[in-house]
Order: structure tokens, then sequence, then C-alpha cells
């Protein structure tokens, strides 16, 4: 519409690999909610300041960037959230397909993916693609909601140039301040307007080069790596996700095998070695990865980077930025060094993290992405080695979406009462997600959703065949052992 408010889009939302994404989250809530509450506040909310930013339609803008456009005043035509509701005069685990959603385990399990319930996450006509939702004048964000005597699943999907996962955390806090009727408490929407990467690039020091600038993939080397990308895409079609359980004993016990290793590695130093779960994490897909490879390769290990508490102009604000404000962080592990014990692959991706996510490394590394983008190609930069494997994760766990959602306002019923409830009324007690559509360069990912209340860790992963095969034997192993995961560098036969 000719009235329409414009909100750009910033450099970093417009990149290839954000711009295929549309993404769908589930909430799961053990009491019966009221869909129309929740779909109030939502409209509400996205009346508030900027927030506005989020009911708009996505448009080509000038130049390479879309642009959202924002009707002046929201209606039911052109309504902020697209909502959709649906009712089941059944028990959640009376349903066909809702009794299988994934559930905490003993010990680590493989489950089903989020992608298995789409029909209860997402409409039917629901879009998946950005070409889908730039060619109809569909909100960007859609609301679906499914009750069931006892339990409700509260589900939003977005594409990912609109917002990165951890900018759920504010919409969530945000959404449930309006739907308690505290619309001015809300936090301000920051950055909706100006591009605060590209403007925190601006501060890089001259003398600051980043440290990775010599190992970025380029030219020949580029090429190389991107044939044999793409030639693993071809060759390997078949790209599984699956929910992953790991409880929090089995972490616990990971983590001081990772800590006892670590300390075996590097004997001498004066200290203990200091190691996250985290690094747990992203160390065990590595090892996952390179383990299940037919040929020993490298792995160009990726991390997700959160900007929100790194750069000092975006931890001492006050407000939310709701986009993305994620960058990545890089281990480059050689062929030997991707098989070496867990603790050892650990203790790399710490010195890799504490060397680059001081906030002039970032500021340099923006100022390296701001200045391809200047030039006309996308704003990536790979570091590692082109005959590498790559593997990347993202993780949600410093959102703690579990504890900070609050719908108790919505509440109709209490659906669990028994003594096993471990969570106040209105409040979640899993989620999940999925890609909507179909991305065959999705592989080699692990998503860590975070913590549920009984401190169990929940993942997805995306990957070929063959490293699941390896990732069940290693779960099998870490079964019979409480957590404690092989180093023999091989398949464990059970």
């Amino acid at each position: 519409m000719a009235d329409d408010q414009i909100y750009p889009t910033h450099f970093m939302d417009n990149s290839r690999g954000l711009k295929n994404l549309v993404l769908a989250w589930t909430l799961r809530f053990n009491d019966v909610l009221d869909g129309d509450k929740l779909h109030d506040a939502l409209w509400r909310l996205f009346e508030i300041g900027d927030w506005r930013k989020l009911g708009g339609r996505l448009r080509v803008g000038k130049g390479r960037k879309l642009e959202m456009h924002v009707p002046q005043t929201f209606t039911k035509n052109r309504p902020p959230v697209a909502y959709t509701k649906e009712a089941f005069d059944v028990l959640i685990a009376e349903d066909s397909l809702a009794k299988h959603l994934p559930s905490p385990t003993e010990r680590p399990s493989l489950q089903r993916p989020a992608s298995d319930f789409r029909s209860l996450s997402v409409r039917p006509d629901a879009p998946s693609t950005i070409k889908e939702l730039v060619s109809r004048d569909i909100p960007q964000v859609s609301l679906h909601v499914v009750t069931f005597k006892d339990a409700t699943l509260v589900s939003i999907a977005w594409p990912h140039v609109l917002m990165d996962g951890m900018s759920l955390q504010g919409l969530l806090r945000a959404w449930s301040l309006v739907l308690a009727g505290k619309d001015d408490q809300v936090p301000a929407l920051l950055g909706a307007k100006d591009d605060v990467l590209y403007a925190a690039a601006q501060d890089a020091a001259p003398g600051d080069e980043w440290v990775l600038r010599h190992t970025i993939l380029t030219g020949l080397r580029f090429l190389l790596f991107v044939v044999q990308f793409l030639w693993s895409v071809l060759t390997e079609r078949t790209v599984e996700c699956r929910a992953i359980c790991l409880p929090k004993s089995a972490m616990a016990t990971l983590r001081r095998q990772a800590l006892d290793e670590a300390a075996v590695a590097k004997p001498g130093q004066g200290s203990d070695p200091w190691i996250s779960e985290g690094d747990v994490i992203m160390a065990w897909g590595i090892r996952m990865t390179a383990l299940a490879q037919p040929s020993p390769r490298p792995v160009n290990g990726m991390g997700a980077l959160d900007m929100r508490s790194r750069i000092p102009e975006f931890t001492n604000s006050k407000g939310v930025y709701i986009q993305n404000l994620v960058i990545g962080s890089s281990v480059q592990l050689s062929k030997d060094d991707a098989r070496q014990p867990l603790g050892v692959i650990a203790s790399r991706c710490r010195e890799a993290l504490a060397t680059q996510a001081t906030a002039p490394q970032l500021r340099s590394f923006l100022f390296a992405l701001r200045t391809v983008w200047d030039a006309g190609k996308d704003p990536i930069l790979l570091p590692g080695a082109w005959n590498g494997e790559l593997f990347t994760i993202s993780n949600w766990t410093k959102g703690n979406f579990v504890n900070l959602l609050d719908f108790s306002p919505a509440v109709i019923k209490t659906g669990q009462a028994d003594d096993a409830r471990t969570n106040p009324s209105g409040t979640m007690i899993y989620h999940q997600f999925f890609v909507l559509g179909h991305d065959a360069t999705l592989r080699n990912v692990i998503a860590v959703l975070g913590k549920d209340r009984l401190d169990n860790y929940w993942m997805m992963g995306y990957f070929p065949t063959r490293t699941w095969a390896v990732i069940e034997k290693e779960m099998e192993k870490m079964g019979e052992t409480g957590g404690a995961m092989s180093t023999d560098g091989h398949m464990c036969h059970g």
C-alpha cells in the first residue's frame, strides 16, 4: 500500500544463508491456554512503537535489501500476525501424532524431529519461502495454537531475515508483559531503522586486525571448498533431522570427562582447565562429524556468536534488539585433531572463542564483512581448510526460554495437576523448531535449544545417515557408561 510505513532490513539480514530460511518454533504447555488471548496480546505488542516492524510485509526494496512494509493501522484485512487455531477433544497422550512429541529420558536418546509434527505447528498454507512472503500481502509472523484437553501447543513461524533465535528472548518477555496488562513495561525495540551492526564495524581499530584474516577461503581455495560441498549435497541427498535429549547426568559426565582429558593433554599448566557445557557440545558435534567421514578430512567448525552480550553499545542499551545480531566464530581442526579425545577438542573450541569473541576482534570481523557487502558480494567469510568438512552449531541455552515465558493469564484449565508436575501454571515444558521448506545445504548442524526444567539438554541435529549411525552407537555407549564418551576414534559397537 502507498501509505505503508517502511522499515529496512540490514546488511547481515540479507545474506543468502538467512534469506533461504523460514522457521517454525513450537512451545509445549501442560495447561489449556486461550489462543485468542495470546493472539490479542501479540497483536497489541506489534502496535507498540517500533515493535510494529514485526507486523510488516516483506517486499523487495531498492538495491539488494528486502524491506518491511507496515500498515498504518492494522485491521482484520491486514493484521500484524496471521493467526490460526485448532482444538482436539482428547488428551495430548491420546492424539495419534502429538503423543509422539519428544519427552525426557533417563539415558541419552534420539527422538522424532520437529518437522514430523508440522501439521501441529503451522497452518496448511503457511509460507515456507521468502518468495512466497514477498509475493503475497501476508504478515511475516504466523501464530498457530493447538489445544487438547490437558495441553496446548503454541507455534510461531517467521523468516530468518526478520530475527535470529536470541531475539525470541526479548519477544517472549514482551509478549508475556502485554498478556499481563503491563504494556507500559514493554522495552523499546531498538535498531529498527539503523543498521547497528554496520555501524559497530566503524569503530574497528586500524591496528586490531582480525585474527582469522589469513585463514579465509578465497579464490581457488574457496572454489574447491564449494565444489566439494556441492558434491556432498549431490551424492548424499538424504539429511535426517532428529531431536537429541542429553539428560543432566549425561551432560555432567561428559563435561567431567572433557575436563579430565584436557588436563591430561596439557599437564603442568598451573591451574585446572575450564570448559563450558557449550564447548563440550560443540566438540562432541565436531568429533561425530569427523568419525563419520569415509576418509579422514579436516573439520571447519563454526559457532554462532550473539553480539548482544559482547559489544558495549548493545550490552548497555535500554531496550531490545529484535533482528539478526549474530556472526560466526571458527575453530579449525586437522583430520587428526578432529579425532582427538573430547576434552582436547573442547579446549580448542574454548581457546578459539576466547580469542575471537573480544569486542575489538568482533568489530574487526564486522568490518571485514561490511567491506564484502559494500563490494556487492554476499556478506560471508569462511575460514578453514579448503578440503575441510563444515560443522555448524547454534546455541540458544542463554535464552533460558523455558523459565522466561509466563502465559499464566491465558490459562483456561490446568492440564497436569499431579505430583510429577515441575513447572508453574502457564509456563512451557518443552520447545522445538524446524525449517519450513527444503534446504539441501542444511547439514552437519546442531541447534542447541537449551535446557528443560530438569536441566536436560535438548538439541536438533541435521546430519547425513552415515553420521547418525555413528551418533547412535556413541549414544548407546554413553547410556551404558552413564554419559562417558568413547575415546578410541572409532565407532562403538555395543
